[in-house]
């Protein structure tokens, strides 16, 4: 399975990452989309191979909360 985001262009710069030093408990999969951009159209995919949880957050927002989680099922 594959997780693509795509930005809007609105809201300011964005990305998702799943880095074990910013992340807020832990998660069977490390993922970075680089650095946050506001460019309208960015995409970023990420594969999901295996069975697990995914969390990840948007680096630029984490400490007002905008995080998610992908529940990988086999």
């Amino acid at each position: 399975m594959t997780v693509r985001w795509e930005l809007t262009g609105r809201g300011g710069a964005h990305n998702v990452e799943a880095e074990p030093d910013g992340q807020i408990g832990g998660s069977d999969y490390e993922f970075n989309s680089g650095g946050p951009t506001a460019a309208s159209g960015t995409t970023y995919e990420q594969p999901f191979d295996d069975a697990g949880l995914a969390l990840y957050h948007c680096e630029p927002y984490l400490s007002v909360g905008m995080k998610g989680a992908i529940v990988i099922e086999s």
